[in-house]
């Protein structure tokens, strides 16, 4: 990509997931389904993603999502 093609910009997204019973995932060896924040426990009912997506180019590319409850 040029430097005319890197421009982007940092947007957040939230969406509603269907809380489930926690999962433990061997391969990764973490729990699932959990709240993923510090200082917060729980169900996760949302998933808040991090996007870098380009302005001046059609492409977006996911930076970090974090499970979260009702905050």
């Amino acid at each position: 990509m040029n430097e005319y093609e890197v421009l982007c910009s940092l947007t957040l997204d939230e969406m509603a997931i269907e809380p489930c019973t926690a999962q433990y995932d061997s391969a990764s060896d973490e729990v699932l389904g959990r709240i993923d924040i510090p200082g917060h426990e729980g169900k996760a009912t949302h998933a808040l993603v991090f996007m870098l997506p380009g302005i001046t180019t059609r492409w977006k590319q996911t930076v970090a999502y974090y499970m979260t409850g009702i905050i």
